[in-house]
């Protein structure tokens, strides 16, 4: 049996902003035989907070130069979710190292979301709109999976098969009020004491969802060097959305034996190096509701990935380099013009490469390095759209770097020096037809260090200062009316660790 109990406490840089969030969470197993356990849990959590959509910034895509604390909107801003979660799992594990599981889940998930938010460009005066409104949600989501992972010898070799099927039913409603322009506020001088409005809720809709499917993968080592993988699934969904308060049918979806294939092929050229490659379509249902209500249809497409992997130094270190490519369309995105909700992408591609190196250099120093490469483009869209990016917000070049030295004898055995990096290209959004506004945020590099010393073998601790030179930058961009974000400022944490 484990239990955990988290209150949690915490302000943020921003004016106004905090949160408070509190964590129930317990399990208990019990052998029904010495091959079969049950296990049952839950987990209740309950939040309440400050929201924060972001700064506007000026029409001619220009990002106003404030404190970082600035905070636009009303000190009676909350988003409040709470969510009860019950699991329980039934293990039976074979005598030939195989194992069956059974789980279900029951997932309830409450949202009250209610804001003032900034909804217009900065005018010359430094003067944005306030938009207020209010906004919930309710889901009742149950899902059961049953799986058997089975290995086998064949032809002297050792192979494995996985098996299953899942099934998912949800209900979710949503209720809001109207929302709309009531007062201003000066991103100079920002006053919080907005008035709140009466808000009565005008709008309801309920979105039923079903799920089933069967899904399988057989694993097989052909030769001494070469393992091949296949796999897939098959799929049965349907959607139902509907207004409730115009008592109306506003999408009715279903999709019949929808089949998603996998395949891989990993080759072993030495003991420490291997090659792979792998196809996959992709089908993936989703939950994103569009502010008219309507549930946003499946996402569609294929997914190619070739890379190589290799250990070194006793495999203390992992290094690999990945080709990718992933076509797809219908993809939920964030709405531009408010982040609770999502609008559907055209058919789009997403490729690059990603490089890694990991492990320990020499005893006491660790090392983890990376190199992201990533080119986004609409291959179908609107007119505006076509031959665009259609993720410019993800910086096409991206670098970390985290290195670790601890001293392991003398008189100063127990202490750790560290320090790392995190570097991205500027990226940007743009809204608009014909000639969008690009809103671009500069390039930035942000520095770490970290002091630790162990004062015995139960007790540490680790002093680590992020954003090392307090540089200042915008993490996230969007449209002129919010959803504009810095990024921290420099942070300092002292963290004590137990351990018995």
């Amino acid at each position: 049996m484990r239990g955990v109990v988290v209150h949690e406490t915490h302000d943020s840089f921003q004016d106004v902003v905090n949160a408070q969030k509190k964590i129930g969470y317990g399990t208990l197993e019990y052998d029904l035989a010495p091959a079969t356990t049950l296990s049952v849990g839950g987990v209740i959590q309950r939040v309440d907070s400050v929201i924060n959509q972001g700064l506007p910034a000026y029409a001619d895509g220009r990002l106003i130069d404030v404190s970082r604390a600035t905070f636009i909107g009303a000190d009676w801003n909350e988003l409040v979710p709470e969510t009860n979660d019950l699991f329980a799992e039934l293990e039976h594990r074979l005598s030939g190292g195989g194992d069956l599981k059974f789980a279900v889940r029951r997932l309830d998930r409450k949202m009250l979301y209610k804001v003032a938010r900034a909804n217009s460009a900065v005018d010359a005066n430094g003067d944005t709109a306030i938009q207020t409104g209010i906004y919930t949600t309710d889901r009742e989501n149950v899902s059961a999976d049953l799986y058997a992972s089975l290995p086998f010898d064949l032809g002297g070799r050792s192979h494995h098969l996985i098996v299953g099927a899942n099934w998912r039913d949800q209900d979710q409603r949503n209720d809001s009020s109207a929302f709309a322009n009531t007062a201003t506020q000066n991103v100079f001088d920002p006053d919080h004491a907005v008035t709140e409005p009466t808000l009565p809720y005008i709008g309801s809709d309920d979105v039923k969802t079903t799920q089933f499917g069967g899904y399988g993968q057989l694993r097989l080592r052909v030769l001494e060097p070469l393992t091949l993988v296949a796999g897939g699934r098959i799929s049965w969904w349907q959607s139902r959305n509907r207004n409730l308060t115009a008592g109306t049918t506003t999408a009715d979806y279903a999709v019949d034996g929808q089949l998603t294939p996998f395949f891989a092929v990993i080759c072993d050229l030495l003991e420490q190096v291997s090659l792979y490659a792998s196809y996959a379509d992709i089908f993936q249902p989703q939950n994103a509701v569009q502010a008219s209500g309507e549930q946003i249809k499946p996402r569609t497409g294929s997914q190619y990935e070739t890379g190589i992997k290799a250990e070194f130094l006793n495999q203390r270190v992992i290094a690999q380099f990945a080709l990718f490519r992933l076509e797809d369309q219908n993809r939920a995105i964030a709405d531009p013009n408010d982040s609770l909700f999502s609008v559907p992408s055209g058919k789009v591609r997403s490729q690059g490469f990603e490089s890694e190196i990991t492990g320990m250099l020499l005893p006491g120093w660790n090392l983890s390095a990376g190199y992201t490469h990533v080119d986004t483009e609409y291959r179908v869209g609107t007119a505006a759209q076509q031959g665009q990016a259609f993720a410019p917000f993800t910086p096409r070049h991206s670098a970390n770097l985290w290195t670790r030295y601890r001293i392991g004898n003398g008189s100063l055995q127990g202490l750790s020096i560290g320090g790392g990096l995190r570097a991205v290209s500027s990226f940007y959004s743009q809204s608009g037809g014909v000639s969008p506004t690009r809103f671009v945020a500069d390039a930035y590099t942000l520095l770490s260090a970290q002091l630790g010393y162990e004062l015995n073998r139960h007790w540490s601790a680790n002093l680590t200062v992020s954003n090392l030179l307090d540089e200042k930058y915008y993490e996230k961009v969007s449209i002129a009316a919010r959803q504009n974000f810095y990024g921290e400022p420099r942070s300092v944490v002292l963290a004590l660790r137990a351990r018995f």
